[in-house]
């Protein structure tokens, strides 16, 4: 018995700018969207930076957060010009799992990659098309936390400081599940997610396949 497998994959993000509020002051030909009174600034470059600074803003009133359950305030003129930055990228956008036989279970896997300057860090997650399929025949889903060799199962695990399921197999559903998580900023934040399948001797021959989609947010 012979049994294909192969998986596509997206990914998108969801960025949601932190803007500061504040009265515009507009001309003809000209808007200024924010401005300080101050004692100075400069703009500072040099090879690989680029520095905008101002001096005078009041000491321990723009220099941190106010936080609640749901917002931010970074106070004072530079945190004005600045935003939530996101991006996320995979290694691949396809794995295979080669053909299955009832004495293994085989594996294939895929990197996240993701960077935030979120203070409160970011939430990736998976959702699926559908099982994994040949025509009208699928691979059942695995529900006990563990994939094992000779049982009809098929599902993830992950790898990585921000990954959910390090110990345990889950299954890919129709609703989306988080995967990979933090709540501080994230500088090339990597998560592995390795796919694994095993068949039992009832399990139909076919090419079997489905999508998944990842979605990034930074969080709020």
């Amino acid at each position: 018995m012979r049994l294909y497998f192969c998986l596509c994959t997206a990914i998108s993000l969801v960025v949601f700018p932190l803007n500061a509020g504040s009265a515009s002051m507009t001309s003809e030909n000209f808007q200024l969207q924010v401005d300080t009174v101050d004692v100075g600034g400069d703009l500072i470059n040099s090879t690989n930076y680029q520095v905008s600074g101002s001096f005078g803003e009041a000491p321990g009133v723009h220099d941190s957060q106010s936080t609640s359950t749901n917002f931010i305030i970074e106070a004072g003129f530079q945190a004005a010009a600045s935003g939530v930055v996101l991006s996320a990228t995979l290694s691949t956008n396809s794995v295979s799992l080669s053909s299955l036989s009832t004495s293994a279970v085989n594996s294939a896997s895929q990197t996240l990659t993701v960077t935030t300057n979120s203070p409160t860090g970011y939430a990736a997650t998976i959702i699926e098309d559908g099982n994994l399929r040949s025509s009208s025949d699928d691979i059942n889903d695995v529900s006990d936390g563990s994939i094992t060799t000779g049982s009809e199962e098929y599902g993830i695990g992950t790898s990585g400081a921000a990954g959910q399921f390090n110990s345990a197999d889950t299954a890919i559903t129709a609703t989306a599940k988080t995967i990979a998580t933090t709540s501080t900023i994230a500088i090339s934040e990597q998560t592995t997610i390795t796919y694994k399948a095993a068949i039992s001797g009832s399990t139909a021959a076919g090419s079997y396949s489905h999508s998944v989609t990842f979605t990034t947010t930074a969080n709020y």
